[in-house]
């Protein structure tokens, strides 16, 4: 019975995979099966805080557009221009003019705006009631609630932290970090899934940088009720056939 209740166990437990999901923990040590705009690289724990998990973790910045101290040597691209040009941040990540200005708004109501930002993105495939994960660390100068980390899962634009989620102190070249935490959600649909996420600088003080270190991008496919139900009833049989053996 023993043996039987450890594979039940093992057999019955979700699955993680990651599908279609490339490189979800930076292993290669770069952006392979990512894409990236502005300040974004691949780093390790010589950052000044350990990954989430392996030796790989992204770091995404809002490292300002009008200067040259950038992380990667590419500078973050302006959030919602004034001007009638494209609006690259938010095209990138698939949404529309202006939604994470809008974002800002909500982040920081006395202000309202947003300056410059930065942002990694992948589509993946998963199945209906999969859960998908990822760990995330908000690092920051600010004093003020005006920087904002987001994700965009399947065009739908989230805050993810912002100056509330951080302590004061970090081993990293910021001097607040909110430490690692998991971002999860249950996938509605099957198909094919799109993650973004990033980093947004507050109107008010764009030479005070952000930027959000994210790892281990993962799937956890969990069977359908009808695998369960016939592997558990295969199992009841086994046992059957154990007792009448012994």
């Amino acid at each position: 019975m023993k043996r039987l209740l450890a594979a039940l166990t093992f057999l019955l437990a979700p699955v993680m995979a990651q599908a279609d999901l490339i490189n979800g923990g930076f292993e290669t040590g770069n952006f392979t099966g990512w894409q990236t705009i502005g300040d974004a690289l691949v780093v390790d724990s010589s950052i000044g805080t350990p990954p989430a998990g392996g030796t790989f973790q992204a770091l995404i910045t809002n490292a300002p557009s009008r200067g040259i101290a950038t992380f990667s040597g590419n500078r973050s691209v302006e959030v919602c221009p004034a001007s009638l040009s494209p609006d690259p941040l938010d095209a990138f990540l698939g949404l529309p003019r202006c939604s994470l200005k809008d974002l800002a708004a909500v982040v920081d109501p006395i202000f309202k705006s947003a300056w410059e930002g930065s942002a990694i993105k992948q589509t993946f495939s998963g199945n209906v009631g999969d859960v998908f994960s990822f760990s995330w660390n908000f690092l920051t100068d600010e004093g003020l609630q005006s920087d904002f980390a987001f994700v965009v899962l399947d065009g739908t634009l989230s805050l993810l932290a912002d100056f509330s989620t951080v302590s004061p102190g970090s081993g990293t070249p910021f001097l607040n970090e909110s430490g690692y935490h998991v971002f999860g959600a249950i996938l509605p649909t099957g198909g094919v899934h799109s993650i973004g996420v990033g980093v947004v600088d507050g109107f008010i003080d764009p030479d005070i940088n952000s930027a959000l270190l994210v790892d281990n991008f993962l799937i956890r496919k969990i069977p359908e009720p009808a695998s369960w139900l016939l592997l558990g009833l295969g199992l009841m049989g086994m046992a059957r056939v154990g007792r009448r053996i012994g």
